[in-house]
């Protein structure tokens, strides 16, 4: 005998989904996170955005770093989780009272469905709530030059990989922190355009003022740039004997993603570094009185924690997972200090490219 009650909640659940499937997102922000604090996400976003326009390479000329930093004043962080008060606001006082009533999960998902669906006739989905959807199938952050911001999925903030609001901050900027500061590096590489913020001052991007088309970095800092990334094709040589000569295997694409790799260390170290003093002297403690083995260790669980993210990426760059890792550190004088490398070691004596 078929079990008509079962049958009939599979029928209304299975039309809830599919009709309702482009609120996805904010049902799975509430059914995933129901208690979770994402604030400190929105200001691990700001530390990094204000390390990133204040670590800007000193070799790059004016014009370029004036670029730089207007289009990076501009980009902001979308998340379903974070980007859509009102929404979340309006599903979180659903889960809470289902919460509170000890109803069935069933009911808690059909009418979450039908809360998002009034939220989605109140506040329509547009081109940037349809990015952001794509975004969350794929599960990864991007930076859109379209919306001038970074899309952040849900993955992400999932503790405790990437993000945890009850840690040490100096975890998060490890993994975080260092995946939004590889997408902001993308939104200013040397292969960027400069349609969005050419001027400076010049919010809008259909103005016939902007360079449709131009790079963002000028020639002179262009061609500064393929000088210092050739130092590490020749670093590599020199390590690959039997690699020949004559071909080179220093792609655009990998320049990309180098840059973006390079600039995602030093500058979520940098805003890691400026969280750490700003909450250890909050309560009054001087800067040179913060403690060395704290700050050491801390050092030490951020490099950790960049490697982790480097190589446990599941996805397909021009750079190994290991050359994600290492790369990024080899340069940083900050590594070798944290753990005491002797000098005789690969890290203490590398050559020094001194690209940023």
């Amino acid at each position: 005998m078929v079990n008509v009650t079962a049958w009939s909640e599979h029928l209304c659940l299975d039309a809830a989904t599919r009709a309702l499937e482009p609120d996805w997102p904010l049902v799975l922000a509430t059914l995933a996170f129901p208690h979770a604090d994402f604030g400190g996400a929105n200001a691990l976003f700001d530390g990094v955005r204000r390390a990133s326009m204040a670590t800007t390479p000193d070799w790059l000329d004016n014009v370029t770093t004036r670029r730089i930093r207007a289009r990076l004043r501009h980009v902001t962080l979308t998340s379903f989780a974070t980007s859509f008060e009102r929404d979340n606001a309006t599903m979180a006082e659903v889960g809470s009272s289902f919460v509170r009533a000890n109803r069935s999960f069933l009911a808690h998902y059909v009418t979450l469905h039908h809360v998002g669906q009034e939220a989605s006739i109140r506040d329509p989905p547009n081109g940037l709530k349809g990015a952001l959807s794509s975004v969350e199938l794929h599960g990864r952050v991007v930076y859109s030059d379209l919306f001038a911001t970074v899309f952040l999925p849900l993955v992400y903030l999932r503790h405790p990989v990437f993000y945890n609001a009850s840690v040490a901050s100096y975890y998060n900027y490890g993994t975080l922190g260092a995946v939004v500061a590889k997408e902001l590096a993308e939104a200013v590489s040397p292969f960027s355009r400069g349609d969005d913020f050419e001027d400076v001052g010049n919010e809008d991007r259909g103005s016939s003022n902007a360079s449709t088309g131009s790079f963002l970095w000028s020639e002179a800092s262009r061609r500064e740039f393929a000088y210092r990334i050739g130092c590490y094709r020749a670093f590599e040589d020199h390590f690959h004997k039997g690699r020949p000569q004559d071909v080179d295997w220093m792609t655009t694409p990998l320049k990309r993603n180098l840059f973006a790799w390079l600039r995602a260390a030093r500058v979520a170290y940098e805003a890691m570094k400026t969280d750490y003093v700003a909450s250890t002297t909050r309560g009054g403690t001087l800067p040179h009185r913060v403690t060395p083995a704290l700050w050491k260790s801390a050092q030490m669980v951020f490099f950790r924690r960049f490697c982790l993210v480097a190589c446990g990426l599941d996805r397909t760059e021009p750079l190994s997972a290991r050359d994600r890792c290492h790369w990024p550190l080899l340069n940083m004088a900050e590594f070798v200090d944290a753990f005491g490398c002797p000098n005789n070691s690969f890290m203490a004596s590398r050559q020094s490219c001194h690209f940023l």
